[in-house]
């Protein structure tokens, strides 16, 4: 939550399909007309299957679950007082149950052969344990009518699945371990302590499942699965994987309570049918899967293809002891959004681990990628190599459109390693206003990039961007689709320190403001690395311009720019047009480079004062307002392709002095024609 700065109203984040946007609404708004808020409408559901569950009120104290029978395997089933023992003499077994319900004072005991036994409890009518469930194997417990773990509840168990959707004999027999929704679907909740063994796993299987308690599965698996069919399978690393096959109605997955698999994997998945506005995966609690010896810890939160992914807790895959590398941590869904003060944290002695909000590097990789992100002001995201290693690699992406208000970390190791890799971008959309952080003490520094649809870069202090200043303190109201302005000022990113900066765009960056003025960027804080300019990804034009009167300077740090060309090999892009309209540039001391698959116009002086200057053009190359290198050196290049009559052009009354010039014109295997027409040259 957060206030309004005169008002003292509380206000919260909901996703307006109309408006394609995140909007602040007063705390107990309720939204598509009478329908209640997400919190209070899965505050309900819950409410509910806990009820479901406790249909006959709350179970006496020493309350035992009631007439067993056998349907498979070999078990025998006694009892005193408040306390059962099952025994089962086969490696799989399965007992239906009259209710499965046990009391606060009541004690079931499972002894199995081995760690490897499993057995199925099938209830019905719903399941209220408020007791203590212990085995040195595996149990499922299985009540279309919902399950609840009430407070004071303690499972200590080898593997534990708890679901209110059924299984088949012949599947849970096969191994086959495939979960289908069977009448109600109730809730499963947990509001106690639930611990598996080392290695163990412990599944909360739901329409809508929900925990409140504790708990722990370390070097093993939790998952929290909602939906109408989840198939539960062990990967090739022993850990249990989760997958929602069918999507439910309201489906949703909560965690306010604290989930902790050192060195294992984590996973919350919720699927939902039509879930435009509804919040179907929200984690305000605390996730830890820390690295555990030589393994990494994994948590996952998918919530499938609509709907809202709501973190304001803490997510932590972190590697504490020497030589531990962070863990990985992946946020993903249709809209997914980091608030409050949430903490991801991949930081590792070793090196830092890999975070994923919102979707893979540029979009690309198998993760699913969101058609929204936000991640808020106070939010953290970590991934840094505190010992000696390199920082970790941090993706925060958007298919439309991504708001980052937060910070992140990928920084080397003090004693040693490189910086990481960030990347902060939407495809249709960037509104950029964090803060970003890859140095690296006794390595080379790390890379952000920025990579929306346009980008215009101006001057100013940091917030003085049309994109620096959407966020105030009582509103946040921004459209995704179609972001006309993408302002970033030079401010904004000295205030990221003198880190490599790659700023890559589909159609167009430019130096100048989105409605045409001109614009004297400077980079005080780039001393020695590289700004880097990319736009164009052969899907769109692929410009670079700036705007009459416009200026680019770094304090000695470099720039590099690639208008229609893919940095990897310098190689043009088929479909983009690539045209390259500079303005005055100063380095003081930096290297210049450009690579146009157009046309290549220096309208303005271009100063390096000692660092090497490189143009290069497939088409046209003009130098219309000066180089001075000093003692760097200048390299032209006209007509790369060496096709047509495209040649090299220098105005009348400009000089070009550097310690060593080349110029070349058609190149390449074409029958070019092209000329040079010459000013002045001073080597």
């Amino acid at each position: 939550m957060f206030k309004h700065a005169t008002l003292n109203r509380a206000y919260r984040l909901v996703w307006s399909e109309l408006r394609n946007t995140w909007i602040a609404v007063a705390e107990f708004a309720r939204t598509r007309g009478k329908r209640a808020s997400g919190a209070v409408a899965i505050g309900t559901a819950l409410a509910l299957g806990a009820a479901n569950a406790m249909a006959a009120g709350e179970p006496s104290p020493t309350a035992l679950p009631t007439n067993g029978q056998v349907v498979a395997g070999q078990v025998g089933i006694s009892s005193s007082g408040a306390r059962m023992d099952v025994a089962q003499g086969s490696n799989s077994a399965i007992v239906n149950w009259d209710s499965f319900n046990i009391g606060s004072q009541a004690h079931v005991n499972f002894a199995q052969p081995d760690a490897s036994s499993v057995i199925l409890n099938r209830a019905s009518g719903g399941s209220a344990i408020f007791g203590r469930i212990t085995a040195n194997g595996n149990v499922f417990i299985v009540d279309p009518g919902g399950i609840l773990f009430a407070p004071g509840a303690q499972v200590d168990v080898g593997g534990l699945v708890a679901s209110s959707l059924g299984i088949s004999d012949a599947n849970f027999l096969a191994g086959k371990y495939q979960f289908e929704r069977v009448g109600a679907g109730g809730t499963v909740v947990n509001q106690g302590r639930l611990t598996a063994a080392n290695g163990g796993f412990v599944a909360l299987i739901a329409p809508q499942v929900s925990n409140s308690g504790s708990i722990t599965a370390t070097a093993g698996s939790v998952g929290l699965a909602a939906g109408d069919s989840v198939h539960l399978d062990f990967d090739h690393d022993g850990l249990l994987s989760f997958q929602v096959d069918v999507a439910a109605a309201a489906a949703r997955a909560d965690n306010s309570g604290v989930i902790v698999a050192d060195g294992g994997r984590v996973v919350m998945n919720a699927q939902a049918k039509d879930a435009l506005l509804s919040t179907v995966l929200n984690n305000d609690g605390v996730i830890r899967a820390r690295s555990l010896e030589s393994r990494n810890g994994e948590i996952w939160l998918g919530g499938g293809s609509t709907g809202v992914v709501s973190v304001t807790g803490t997510l932590d895959a972190s590697g504490t002891e020497a030589g531990q590398a962070g863990g990985t941590v992946k946020v993903l869904g249709d809209k997914v959004g980091l608030f409050a003060q949430a903490k991801v944290d991949v930081s590792g002695v070793g090196a830092g681990g890999t975070a994923l909000v919102g979707g893979n590097w540029q979009g690309k990789g198998p993760e699913q990628n969101a058609s929204a992100t936000y991640v808020g002001k106070d939010v953290s995201i970590k991934a840094d190599a505190v010992g000696t290693g390199d920082g970790g690699k941090v993706v925060v992406w958007s298919d439309q459109g991504t708001r980052f208000d937060g910070s992140i970390s990928a920084t080397g190791g003090a004693q040693g390693g490189d910086g990481g890799l960030v990347e902060v971008s939407g495809r249709d959309g960037l509104a950029f206003n964090g803060t970003v952080g890859a140095a690296a003490p006794m390595g080379k520094t790390g890379t952000l990039l920025l990579d929306p649809n346009d980008i215009y870069l101006i001057h100013g202090a940091d917030t003085t961007g049309s994109e620096d200043a959407n966020v105030t303190a009582s509103a946040i109201d921004f459209a995704y689709v179609n972001i006309g302005n993408g302002e970033i000022s030079d401010g904004k990113l000295d205030s990221l320190g003198d880190v490599n900066i790659i700023l890559q765009a589909k159609n167009l960056i430019q130096v100048g403001t989105f409605a045409g003025a001109s614009q004297a960027v400077s980079l005080t804080a780039l001393t020695s690395n590289t700004l880097t300019l990319q736009s164009g990804d052969n899907t769109a034009l692929g410009n670079i311009n700036f705007v009459s009167g416009s200026s680019l300077t770094t304090a000695g740090g470099n720039v590099a720019m690639y208008a229609g060309v893919n940095p990897v090999g310098n190689v043009p892009y088929a479909t983009d047009t690539g045209t390259a309209n500079l303005g005055a540039i100063t380095t003081n001391g930096g290297s210049l480079s450009v690579y146009a698959k157009g046309t290549l116009t220096a309208g303005g002086a271009i100063a390096s004062n000692g660092g090497a200057v490189s143009l290069s053009s497939q088409d046209a190359l003009a130098v219309d307002g000066g180089i001075t290198a000093g003692a760097g050196t200048v390299s032209l290049l006209a007509n790369q392709d060496g096709a047509g009559a495209q040649g090299f052009s220098q105005a009348d009354a400009t000089t070009i002095a550097g310690t060593g010039i080349t110029l070349t014109v058609n190149t390449g295997a074409g029958t070019g024609t092209g000329g040079a027409v010459l000013s002045t040259l001073t080597d």
